[in-house]
């Protein structure tokens, strides 16, 4: 078993290609078990000339892919439903970058897997950059790589309760009531209970939602360990950092210019806005802070690894959530990608 593990996950190609013809002669009940090895193999499949154009027709491709769909989304980012299943990606601004991350994984539901679709193509950049995370693992120095694995990692989000307009910190990106789908503060307050979340309900019914774990978790199946945890996301130097690499790569004014905004951006708040009160924050397991350093060598790591490809209308790309990590390029014009993912 360990030796056949290895052959596979020895040979992949980011992501890999799947076309109707690779499929032809199986029943659509036999497609979920079809994806199995490949997944484990490359962590990422890319679906092309499958004929879809909806949203519904998504919605049906991902359910044979995976039966198991959840229809729940505890995350930071802002979504909206299309289907049952189907959400959008984001709705960030176009100029905002996500850096790459695995899909929720401070929370203890974290998908299993993830689906990506393609509405409408990207008019100019828009790509959803995608990294293998048990890569990262292995390339990262074994000084960021032990003091995590010792350590672990501590998640940290405040949300503000609801109708407070958003302020000074650009990371408080929803309000508690866009997460759990309700203005009842003990309402939130039971289904964080029930998740199993640390939180505190303060007396200005702001939010503050804490999750505590490893910094590096196992594969479920391959048993590889893998980069598992949203450190250069959270963490104030990251999104900085962020825009810089991508001001080099698209070399555009607007990047250009949103990157050194951000710079400044953050020396300013730094000033008065402690970093226990941003939007987002992250430690390490014990409460000590994460240095800067780590964070710029992590995020060097992640650009060397970062893998391109171009949307188009109807692709589908199927994500391993224990393995590759996504993120979304800033654009220009039009662009639609939706996302399911399963429990």
């Amino acid at each position: 078993m360990i030796l056949y593990l290895f052959r596979i996950l020895s040979e992949t190609t980011l992501p890999f290609r799947v076309l109707p013809a690779d499929l032809e002669g199986l029943h659509r009940s036999t497609w979920s078990d079809w994806t199995v090895e490949p997944l484990l193999r490359h962590g990422a499949l890319l679906f092309e000339g499958f004929g879809l154009s909806s949203p519904e027709d998504f919605e049906q491709l991902a359910l044979a892919l995976d039966p198991k769909l959840y229809d729940q989304y505890r995350g930071t980012a802002p979504r909206n439903a299309r289907t049952r299943y189907v959400y959008s990606s984001t709705e960030l601004p176009a100029h905002l970058p996500i850096p790459q991350h695995l899909e929720m994984s401070f929370l203890p539901g974290t998908p299993r897997k993830l689906f990506f679709y393609c509405q409408t193509p990207p008019d100019l950049h828009g790509e959803t950059p995608i990294v293998d995370f048990r890569s990262v693992y292995q390339q990262l120095s074994s000084e960021v790589r032990d003091a995590f694995e010792q350590k672990g990692i501590r998640h940290i989000r405040n949300y503000n309760p609801p109708g407070k307009k958003l302020e000074w910190d650009l990371s408080k990106l929803k309000s508690w009531d866009k997460v759990y789908g309700t203005t009842d503060p003990v309402e939130v307050c039971k289904k964080c209970r029930s998740e199993g979340q640390l939180f505190e309900m303060r007396k200005d019914r702001s939010l503050k939602l804490v999750n505590e774990g490893p910094a590096v978790r196992e594969h479920p199946v391959s048993g590889q360990k893998v980069w598992f945890n949203h450190a250069q996301v959270f963490h104030p130097e990251g999104p900085v950092r962020e825009a810089e690499y991508i001001a080099r790569r698209q070399g555009t004014v607007r990047q250009r210019g949103l990157s050194v905004f951000l710079r400044n951006f953050h020396r300013l708040t730094s000033l008065f806005l402690p970093d226990e009160a941003r939007g987002t924050q992250v430690t390490f397991g014990d409460g000590s802070p994460i240095p800067v350093r780590f964070i710029r060598h992590l995020q060097a790591v992640i650009w060397q690894n970062m893998v391109f490809f171009t949307w188009k209308k109807g692709d589908v790309l199927m994500v391993d959530n224990f393995a590759v990590a996504h993120g979304r390029m800033p654009f220009w014009g039009r662009r639609e990608i939706l996302v399911a993912w399963t429990d």
